[in-house]
């Protein structure tokens, strides 16, 4: 499924992929995973300048957004029984 937004190209994950993702199916929670990763990371930048107050030079992106989406599957998976 797509969707127009400003001029550019969107694609949605469709639904059973959703569905698998939220019974813990690795390969469809690294697809979302792998479509929300720069948003993931564009949220992520802005909270820690914003509210804490980082320097992103010296925050090690990888490993904390490796952190961060670990917690999401945690949350997913255990949240949303399909």
């Amino acid at each position: 499924m797509s969707k127009r937004i400003k001029g550019k190209g969107y694609d949605y994950i469709d639904e059973v992929t959703i569905k698998k993702a939220c019974g813990g199916e690795e390969k469809a929670l690294n697809a979302v995973i792998s479509r929300y990763m720069n948003y993931g990371r564009k949220c992520f930048r802005t909270i820690a300048t914003t509210k804490y107050n980082l320097d992103m030079r010296s925050v090690p992106m990888d490993d904390l957004m490796q952190l961060v989406w670990m917690r999401f599957v945690r949350v997913i998976v255990r949240k949303f029984k399909v």
